[in-house]
């Protein structure tokens, strides 16, 4: 049973993958009664015999063959449409009708980039496979782990939603996809992110219920929580930030808003751990020297300024966000767009947050 249940597990985080590859996932299951792991076997297959089909195909273009690429492109797009790789199927069967329709010229001009096409699918579909997703769960993530990026879970049982975020966040951050709230807590035992987008509505644990988790344990208690939502009414607004999240995103997104947002509550996170280990560092400071009877003021203030860089940080941090804060406004003044207006408005509200945050922390160190 037990091996049952991690084969489950596996599958899941395959499926979570390959739905942020694009592929329509849910239609193909659909098309086999549910059964995940018959589709995991297909698109494995696919997967594994694709660089023959696409040399093939390739031949028979360079060689003028119409029949054989008939042959090569028909399976092609048949395989493409069990797997839901909807987009590269379409042209596939628009290239068969045109190699049935004796148009080779259409096809010769066409199948160098497609053929561009299936390579990345390809790759893609390696990050999957040869990081043994399917057969054996890799605990540094579904996709290719950088270590210089943070790491951010995105929560949400919208496909297109997760998507969306992937495809705005994944050149800035590792992103891993969840599709529900247990599916998060399965993530979190694998990696600590620097900060979670949580859907609001979802089946079976509800986004309410799932911060009210996070932040009653020590491990997760001040990780940076945004809610995703398509509601937009203060009240539930207010219901989530008393929860603990720290802001709320609206759906559809706005990429610069997002990426902005994540950005800044991210900093706040950094700016507070900092800002703990300097005061931690003055407090074991003054400790040592007062415990010691021969200690020296002079001694004591020169370690004291060795440690001003990060006061002069922090003020730069200030500037920097105020200097930000009048641009914004200044840009929503003069436009006459109103999306621009409003995206500078919200833009300045999050960087006076951030100020806020660093000024409240440094107070509490004095």
């Amino acid at each position: 049973m037990v091996e049952n249940m991690k084969e489950c597990d596996e599958d899941e985080i395959a499926i979570d993958a390959l739905m942020l590859l694009g592929l329509d996932v849910n239609i193909s299951l659909g098309r086999l009664s549910g059964r995940k792991d018959i589709y995991l076997t297909f698109v494995k297959r696919f997967y594994e015999k694709l660089p023959e089909l696409n040399k093939q195909a390739g031949k028979s273009v360079k060689h003028k063959d119409i029949n054989n690429f008939r042959i090569h492109i028909h399976s092609i797009k048949s395989s493409l449409a069990t797997i839901g790789a909807t987009e590269l199927s379409t042209q596939a069967l628009v290239m068969e009708k045109a190699a049935k329709d004796e148009d080779f010229a259409f096809c010769e001009a066409q199948y160098p980039s497609y053929s561009q096409s299936l390579l990345e699918l390809y790759e893609q579909l390696a990050e999957v496979f040869h990081r043994k997703i399917v057969g054996r769960r890799k605990k540094e993530k579904v996709h290719g782990h950088d270590k210089a990026k943070k790491d951010i879970i995105v929560v949400d049982d919208n496909t297109a939603n997760l998507i969306t975020c992937n495809k705005i966040l994944k050149d800035i951050y590792n992103v891993h996809a969840a599709s529900s709230a247990e599916k998060m807590f399965e993530v979190l035992k694998t990696i600590t992110p620097s900060l979670i987008l949580l859907d609001v509505e979802m089946p079976g644990i509800h986004g309410y219920e799932a911060i009210r988790i996070l932040k009653g344990e020590e491990k997760y208690k001040d990780l940076p929580i945004i809610f995703l939502s398509a509601m937009d009414d203060a009240q539930t607004e207010m219901e989530g930030l008393n929860l603990g999240a720290v802001d709320y995103i609206h759906k559809p997104f706005v990429s610069s808003l997002l990426i902005k947002r994540i950005e800044t509550h991210i900093a706040i996170i950094e700016g507070k751990k900092e800002m703990l280990a300097f005061n931690n560092e003055i407090d074991s400071l003054l400790a040592r020297k007062t415990n010691n009877k021969d200690w020296d003021k002079t001694e004591i203030l020169a370690d004291l300024l060795k440690r001003s860089e990060f006061t002069a940080e922090m003020s730069h941090r200030l500037r920097d966000s105020l200097n930000t804060i009048i641009d914004l406004i200044e840009t929503a003044i003069k436009t006459k767009n109103n999306e621009i207006k409003d995206h500078c408005l919200g833009s300045a509200d999050i960087e006076t947050r951030l100020m806020m945050e660093i000024l409240d922390d440094i107070l509490d160190i004095q």
